[in-house]
């Protein structure tokens, strides 16, 4: 598909994914009526703050960072964007057929693409004369539309939709949609566009492919496949898990993400599933929460690994559907709870005297960077921030007491957002957690965690800075990289996988799931009870 990338008209990308009730349109007019603003973390080129993430995390994970966002300037481009188009695939029960005509709004669109996959419910049939300035063999491209935009409520609801947000189009918007879309089109003033060549259509391919069918010789190294190449997977998953496992196909839905040299992976692909002839050995995941489960139970039923980047499930149905695929003959689930794999659990449970069975009390405080305002965090398919960041220390706590069966929970929040919890365990383990966002963003997230038992008290600050003392002394001191958990999560994870080993524990799944759950539920509650 050919798209507009730094001024360049290149064939190089990948088509969207579409789905049977989705429509594929060959978009012959595209204006870009207003950039959409607050959908990704966007960090201003600051020397400052590169010097900051030096001094926290090193330099060559600073690098990895930067490089990582610096490949999410295209990405990062979006609109709300009108335009004409030409339906090349519909569905054969709904209101469209192939070879009509229609006007359409694309939410956060790129710049500007040779085809486009929207909902029906996005478009309507071109009339008379709103066609008119249409010319063959061209794409009529306008960079930035100076159309009056309306100021109502629905077209604020249409900014912030997407498929994968779990935000429903409500049906009353309908019509406003397609007055709107009437209204560009018989004053759209397209004279002074950009004509960009699609006299030769490029074939649509949702996959980029040099292994065939996917099913590849069988070598030394297990055969991998990555769903969602974000930030978290180009600085985290993919450097780290390479000299184990061989990642060999990356889905990833944006189009404008993918390399259009491709990389080195043999295989790119748009669709947010697996494709009916993959066969892989093991599937990292690492795309929007809501998808997780699912992915992973499908991973499981096919005998293969699932690595399921936090959270594990966003709600009771997809933990069920989860547990119930575990226990195959072969493969396993990994969750990645990072804090698991500190290097500083091993130092703390031997300064706190750690015997199987003792509660070791757990309180935090963490500050997680604000969200931008239209981020896929603030989804009602992502849930809150219990479930989307606060996990991590819940687990953490659960990791540390062996998994214990919980027995009590509470939840608060202030009037500023923050939320307070508190967990009881049946070996009388406590666990307390202030999250808030209000705070400073000078190094990113940040955390302060007690960890408490027989009189021995540890304290972590940052994931990195260690102190244990006692009544009469200070017991040890000391300090590790940041983000070395991560490093260390998946290079254990990858080497378990490669020598055979089996994944977590069903217990471990069940009760840090559930916990989490059970607290994003009294969280909605306590929400729903808070005047606005």
């Amino acid at each position: 598909m050919k798209s507009l990338i730094s001024g360049v008209w290149d064939d190089r990308s990948l088509d969207f994914h579409r789905s049977p009730s989705a429509a594929r349109i060959q978009v012959l007019a595209h204006a870009n009526l207003e950039p959409v603003v607050g959908m990704y973390f966007v960090l201003p080129r600051s020397k400052t703050l590169v010097w900051n993430y030096i001094r926290e995390v090193g330099p060559i994970e600073t690098w990895r960072k930067v490089t990582s966002r610096m490949q999410e300037r295209h990405r990062n481009k979006k609109f709300q964007s009108f335009g004409i188009g030409k339906i090349i695939t519909c569905d054969p029960n709904g209101n469209f057929t192939s070879g009509d005509l229609v006007l359409f709004i694309a939410p956060a669109s790129p710049q500007c693409v040779e085809r486009l996959v929207l909902p029906e419910f996005l478009l309507d049939h071109a009339e008379g004369q709103e066609t008119a300035s249409l010319k063959n063999g061209q794409l009529l491209y306008v960079a930035h539309s100076s159309t009056p935009l309306p100021d109502e409520d629905w077209w604020n609801r249409l900014r912030e939709w997407s498929e994968h947000s779990g935000k429903d189009f409500l049906p009353e918007d309908s019509a406003n949609l397609r007055r709107e879309l009437h209204r560009f089109a018989q004053g759209f003033d397209w004279s002074q566009a950009q004509e960009l060549p699609i006299e030769a259509p490029t074939p649509v391919r949702e996959i980029h492919s040099t292994l065939g069918t996917f099913v590849a010789p069988t070598g030394k190294k297990k055969r991998a496949v990555l769903f969602g190449y974000g930030h978290y997977a180009k600085t985290n998953i993919i450097p780290n898990v390479r000299k184990f496992i061989d990642v060999e196909a990356i889905h990833e839905i944006d189009p404008i993400q993918v390399p259009v040299d491709w990389g080195k992976l043999p295989c790119w692909d748009s669709s947010p599933m697996p494709r009916p002839t993959e066969d892989f050995d093991v599937y990292f995941l690492a795309g929007y929460h809501h998808t997780h489960a699912p992915l992973a139970a499908e991973a499981l039923r096919k005998g293969a690994y699932a690595v399921i980047e936090k959270p594990i499930a966003v709600d009771k149905a997809q933990l069920q559907e989860l547990l119930a695929s575990m226990g195959k003959d072969s493969g396993g689930l990994f969750a990645c709870f990072h804090k698991r794999y500190s290097s500083l659990n091993a130092l703390a449970l031997q300064d706190l005297d750690y015997r199987a069975g003792d509660p070791i009390n757990y309180n935090c405080i963490v500050y997680e960077v604000p969200l931008p305002a239209m981020h896929w965090y603030r989804w009602p398919n992502s849930k809150s921030r219990l479930i989307s960041n606060g996990c991590h220390w819940i687990d953490h706590f659960l990791h540390l007491n062996d998994y214990c069966e919980v027995t009590s929970t509470q939840v608060g929040t202030g009037d500023d957002g923050t939320i307070n919890c508190s967990v009881s365990l049946k070996n009388g383990a406590y666990f307390t957690m202030v999250l808030t966002d209000t705070g400073s963003q000078r190094i990113g997230l940040q955390d302060y965690i007690e960890m408490r038992s027989k009189g021995v008290t540890v304290k972590v600050t940052n994931s990195s800075q260690y102190f244990s003392e006692n009544g009469l002394r200070v017991i040890r001191r000391t300090q590790v990289k940041k983000t070395s958990s991560y490093r260390l999560m998946y290079r254990s994870i990858a080497a378990k996988i490669s020598d055979g080993h089996p994944g977590d524990s069903e217990d471990s799944v069940r009760v840090s799931s559930q916990l989490i759950l059970d607290l994003e539920k009294l969280y909605d509650e306590v929400a729903r009870r808070r005047p606005e």
